[in-house]
């Protein structure tokens, strides 16, 4: 019964990379609120502004990001 064995093997290595792709959410999370903060403790206003601005041009591609990867699921 080779064919179970390939099943766990295929169930395990999937269950590791949820592992890994949460740890990479919590880490992301992490680092987002070190920077918000940095930008409220340690930028002058105008900087804030255009950090804003960055910010927002960052989310609009990790949308179309998104959209791409949900695309190519379909």
């Amino acid at each position: 019964m080779p064919w179970l064995f390939d099943d766990y093997n295929s169930a395990q290595a999937s269950q590791e990379v949820t592992v890994k792709f949460e740890d990479a959410g919590r880490a992301m999370d992490r680092q987002v609120e070190k920077m918000v903060n940095y930008v409220e403790q340690k930028l002058k206003p105008a900087t804030r502004q255009e950090t804003a601005k960055l910010l927002r041009k960052a989310s609009r591609r990790l949308a179309r990001l998104a959209l791409s990867l949900e695309k190519r699921e379909q």
